[in-house]
């Protein structure tokens, strides 16, 4: 009997860790205005019409590693580009940029990261000013 319960014990302690290994998710989002060394420089919720301009977009995943992946931008509720990419390791940092003249003063700009299972991990959105 004692057997039983330590085997039963050894199955959930091992059920768990298996479970919290597989959780994904997006641990940072930010959009930025630029990007060195695989991070944000600068984080930002509006965005000032600048010529010849570019807005980044940075997320760091968390076990994902193994899947794909997306950013879809989209500008006031209609999807403009979406860039796909391989998630290489359990913590996948990656970035995505468009040209600030796909935009006008007015404009919100929203990226989802999303996985290749078709959920959508995070959401975020910018202003144009």
């Amino acid at each position: 009997m004692k057997k039983i319960i330590v085997l039963a014990v050894a199955c959930l302690l091992l059920a768990s860790t298996a479970f919290a290994e597989e959780a994904k998710e997006v641990a940072r989002a930010t959009f930025a205005t630029g990007i060195e060394n695989r991070e944000p420089v600068e984080s930002i919720t509006e965005y000032v019409l600048v010529s010849g301009g570019t807005i980044f977009f940075f997320a760091e995943l968390k076990n994902m590693q193994g899947t794909k992946a997306s950013h879809v931008w989209s500008k006031n509720g209609e999807e403009v580009h979406a860039i796909n990419f391989n998630v290489g390791g359990p913590r996948w940092r990656t970035n995505s940029s468009m040209k600030a003249e796909q935009f006008k003063a007015g404009d919100k700009v929203q990226v989802e990261v999303m996985g290749d299972d078709g959920k959508v991990y995070k959401t975020m959105m910018l202003n144009i000013l």
